[in-house]
């Protein structure tokens, strides 16, 4: 429909030329070559002007349609994972947000109170709940966290590192990226410790001596 755009390829025009030599009718192909351009290498015709056949446009639509159908399928797969596993991570979160603060109360205590850990552990899952302070500051470093995976594999992807200078620069970036998750994890731990401080102290373990009765 558009072969008056395009020039014959060097194989067809020189399969015209042999035809012609041996005097036989040239033969109508569909031109294979680049298209008829001007100088600058801009197109005679620009693309937009072509003529569509209703083959094309058929295709073309299935072509969207299926692109379309693939993105919305995307699209539900992922909503139906995170409806799925939101309330998982967020009850997970919870129970290390608990687990760090009893942990904070056991250290800070154990000396001086001796608290039992199933206690501990008890008293610590009503002051998270007392207290979204504490899951809102894990989770910020949770988010940060997860910023620094996602940029390290941006870095990463689509960056291959060969030879000495690639594995130096891969050291690098690994050791920046362990260096931030360490920061974080401490920045965390010392704002869990502070917050830790401000809690009420436990019940003091206090254990009853008697003397023995002489029989």
């Amino acid at each position: 429909m558009n072969a008056q755009q395009y020039q014959l390829s060097k194989r067809q025009e020189k399969r015209a030329r042999r035809r012609e030599a041996a005097g036989l009718v040239a033969k109508q192909v569909i031109p294979a070559g680049p298209r008829i351009a001007r100088s600058d290498g801009k197109p005679l015709q620009a693309y937009r002007n072509d003529q569509l056949s209703n083959g094309y446009r058929r295709d073309r639509a299935a072509q969207v349609a299926d692109a379309a159908s693939a993105v919305q399928a995307r699209r539900d797969l992922v909503g139906g994972l995170a409806i799925a596993l939101l309330p998982a991570m967020l009850l997970v979160h919870f129970l290390w947000t608990v687990t760090d603060y009893a942990r904070v109360e056991l250290t800070l205590r154990g000396d001086s109170h001796e608290p039992s850990v199933v206690m501990t552990y008890l008293r610590t899952v009503a002051y998270v709940l007392k207290r979204p302070i504490t899951l809102l500051h894990a989770g910020i470093g949770w988010i940060a966290f997860a910023l620094i995976t996602v940029g390290y594999m941006y870095l990463s992807a689509g960056h291959p590192m060969y030879g000495a200078e690639g594995a130096v620069t891969l050291f690098e970036i690994r050791q920046g990226v362990a260096l931030a998750r360490t920061a974080i994890r401490v920045g965390v731990m010392a704002r869990q410790i502070e917050l830790g401080k401000t809690r009420a102290l436990p019940l003091r373990h206090v254990e009853a001596k008697t003397d023995a009765k002489k029989s």
